[in-house]
């Protein structure tokens, strides 16, 4: 039997055409540029917050409570004259993190059981789909509510919730990517050539599975930010005094009437976050899929 092996420089050629594709498709899509930019900015914001920070974003000052947005305080202050802006920025790294947190969870759960499923069928995909189908006939937030009851307030608990939440969206669209290329040639030849279902599953089932999970990832990560600020808001997520984008809605809430202004910063910022990374995945996964097919 003969044995092809791919040259380093092959592979450097693959991934520089990619790169280029990639890119040309950003340029002709602005929006996605503009997505990749804010998300970049966002990253950028986390990293480095002690450095852009102008204040300590948990230092109070009771003297200067609800003060409205001014050069000293650029967003104003909350009720206990902490800087709006400092918890803002401050506020990225909890987001970012929680998001990870629980799409790297719902990733680790839906994508293997998923192609499991949709490669195996028979009785392993009518068990898995139904456990899934469980998982998703209760409300989202209901769910992730209950299980942090369960096992107790906190940033980490309650992205487990997300995570396990958001596991059955990757869970079917693994599933169903997987079951719309079992059947192609390719795979029944690597089949019948003796590869190993392991082998056949990584080399030709995930690269074209991929593409729709990329766009899934991205939506989930703005989903992720928006669900761990409404547990925030709702006491269940970061703790006190953490800086917190959902816990600035809550104090926004509470003192609606004395600083309307409090709620714009969380908001606007939650609204972009996940706009971002709706557009950064959609931008991506087209970008894979001309990759794959081969279009320039």
């Amino acid at each position: 039997m003969t044995t092809t092996l791919s040259s380093p420089s092959g592979d450097v050629a693959s991934r520089d055409g990619f790169v280029r594709r990639f890119f040309g498709f950003v340029r002709r899509r602005p929006v996605t540029a503009i997505a990749g930019a804010f998300v970049l900015l966002l990253v950028l914001m986390a990293i480095f917050a002690p450095l852009i920070a102008p204040y300590d974003p948990y230092a109070q000052d009771v003297v200067n409570r609800l003060q409205p947005p001014s050069s000293a305080h650029w967003l104003g202050t909350d009720d206990y004259g902490r800087d709006v802006l400092s918890r803002l920025i401050y506020g990225s790294r909890i987001s970012l993190q929680a998001s990870l947190q629980a799409v790297a969870l719902a990733l680790v759960l839906g994508l293997p059981l998923g192609v499991i499923a949709g490669y195996r069928s028979g009785w392993v995909d009518t068990v898995l789909t139904r456990i899934m189908d469980a998982l998703m006939s209760a409300p989202s937030l209901v769910l992730a509510i209950t299980i942090v009851a369960v096992l107790g307030s906190g940033i980490t608990n309650a992205m487990l919730a997300v995570g396990l939440v958001m596991a059955p969206r990757f869970f079917r669209v693994a599933r169903a990517s997987t079951m719309d290329v079992r059947g192609d040639t390719y795979v029944e030849a690597s089949v019948a050539l003796g590869c190993t279902t392991s082998r056949t599953i990584v080399r030709h089932i995930l690269p074209n599975v991929m593409p729709p999970i990329v766009l899934v990832i991205s939506v989930s990560l703005g989903t992720a930010v928006a669900a761990e600020a409404s547990l925030s808001f709702l006491g269940l997520g970061a703790k006190a005094p953490a800086a917190s984008w959902g816990s600035m809605l809550s104090t926004a809430a509470s003192n609606m009437q004395l600083a309307p202004y409090l709620v714009w910063p969380p908001g606007v910022m939650i609204f972009l976050t996940v706009l971002a990374f709706t557009y950064l995945g959609d931008g991506v996964r087209r970008a894979l899929t001309r990759s794959r097919n081969g279009n320039n």
